[in-house]
């Protein structure tokens, strides 16, 4: 009896005091608080790195971004520059252009001779020329041209170019050179007869070769043929600046 009567006191002598001792709550499955916090912050350090390795892909997308773009300015102004340069090259070089004038001879059982003029066009002109042509006939005579100039009207570059032709003298005027060319043989009558009665029997090739004051080379090929209507017609091929 006596000890439940000291037990009842302490009781409510505890209750009177109000000693009030708090209990922490514990975290939750059983973890306690320091490794909880740990979680947080390397899921927090997690989530910041991922961040930083998205920002710096960006960046180094960005940079190459901006380098091909570096990159292609500098290729437009080659190429604007290279265009440059050859606009003011064809603008500057000289031109020497030959233009059908006459024929001197058509008959039969003759040399068929004809008279070409050359030109010297150009804001730097053509200081000294040569030239080299042929008279085609025959049926094949384009055939022929073309197989000249493919292998012999280089030769024009081996010989000793002494003709001069007037600055700014243009082909059809009265200072323009002359250059004669005719067929290697008399054309018998049949022949004759073929070159009257069919076009393409008959063609002259050219090229004449010409340097600057430099000593740059350049050349012109010059193709015209007969037709059976009397015209004279440029070649297909063989009409071209160099």
């Amino acid at each position: 009896m006596e000890n439940e009567t000291s037990n009842k006191y302490i009781q409510q002598h505890q209750d009177e005091q109000g000693l009030d001792i708090p209990i922490a709550d514990a975290p939750p499955n059983g973890i306690d608080a320091d490794t909880q916090t740990n979680n947080q912050q390397t899921s927090q350090i997690s989530s910041f790195e991922k961040q930083v390795n998205k920002t710096r892909s960006l960046m180094e997308v960005l940079t190459a971004i901006m380098a091909l773009i570096a990159f292609a300015g500098v290729a437009v102004a080659y190429y604007q520059g290279q265009i440059t340069k050859t606009q003011f090259y064809q603008d500057q070089r000289p031109y020497v252009i030959s233009r059908f004038k006459e024929v001197l001879v058509f008959e039969a059982n003759k040399e068929i001779a004809i008279n070409i003029t050359n030109g010297n066009y150009g804001k730097t002109p053509a200081l000294k020329s040569g030239g080299i042509g042929k008279v085609f006939v025959g049926r094949n005579a384009m055939l022929q041209a073309d197989q000249w100039f493919k292998k012999q009207a280089s030769n024009v570059f081996t010989e000793r170019f002494e003709t001069i032709i007037p600055q700014n003298t243009v082909a059809s005027g009265p200072e323009a050179t002359v250059s004669t060319l005719a067929t290697e043989r008399a054309i018998g009558i049949e022949e004759f007869n073929s070159i009257i009665n069919n076009d393409f029997f008959l063609v002259i090739g050219m090229r004449q070769a010409y340097t600057d004051s430099i000593g740059k080379l350049y050349w012109t090929d010059f193709c015209v043929s007969f037709l059976r209507s009397g015209a004279i017609a440029n070649c297909t091929t063989h009409n071209e600046v160099n």
